[in-house]
């Protein structure tokens, strides 16, 4: 179904598009420093079940939809940013816990983890429209059906997931030594809060 020259372009693609810095790499990070490696790797797998979504909106054809009624494009982004300010409000809140109880890293659930890392993702309409335009230009000429797009997902997928996990290590080094310091914690979430609702006005703002 597909060459070995256009697997070889689609992987180099999806590679460097992954270790450019967007809003799931700031998410990951910003989970990680401040919960931990098991809020990181939950937070990844939440954001590649939305990505996977996206890859079966983009087979079916539903992602079509935002391209053609601009008022669902602009509702969902509005969605999407407001989530993302209402999570930053939260992270500065953390902050402000923090510097009351220094010595306590907050918790969330396996579930509400997966959940926000899910709708981070989901939220996000410039993905769904990512993977319209990007996927059929890997797809043979003459290929119908959804099966080439779900295939082209899962390996986006597949070839995400080592990047992701090797931000969450990283990340997850520098949570240890947050975990010993207290005032690097409340910087840390007041930052991450910061740079949320800035991520979340900046997508509400865009036309």
């Amino acid at each position: 179904m597909f060459e070995p020259q256009q697997l070889f372009f689609f992987l180099l693609a999806t590679l460097l598009l992954n270790i450019t810095p967007g809003q799931d790499t700031m998410y990951i990070i910003g989970r990680t420093l401040t919960q931990g490696k098991r809020a990181g790797i939950i937070s990844v797998l939440g954001i590649n079940a939305g990505v996977l979504c996206h890859t079966i909106f983009a087979a079916l054809g539903l992602a079509l939809l935002l391209r053609a009624q601009p008022v669902l494009y602009g509702f969902i982004k509005t969605l999407g940013a407001l989530y993302l300010i209402y999570f930053g409000i939260r992270m500065i809140a953390s902050a402000r816990q923090l510097k009351q109880h220094p010595l306590e890293l907050p918790r969330s659930s396996n579930r509400r983890l997966f959940i926000e890392g899910f709708l981070t993702n989901l939220l996000n309409p410039k993905v769904a429209l990512f993977f319209i335009t990007f996927l059929p230009q890997f797809i043979p000429a003459g290929t119908e059906g959804p099966l080439p797009f779900l295939l082209l997902g899962q390996l986006f997928i597949l070839c995400s997931l080592p990047w992701c996990l090797t931000l969450v290590y990283l990340a997850s080094s520098a949570s240890e030594f947050l975990k010993n310091s207290p005032q690097s914690q409340q910087v840390i979430h007041g930052i991450s809060g910061l740079a949320f609702i800035g991520m979340g006005t900046a997508i509400a703002l865009q036309g």
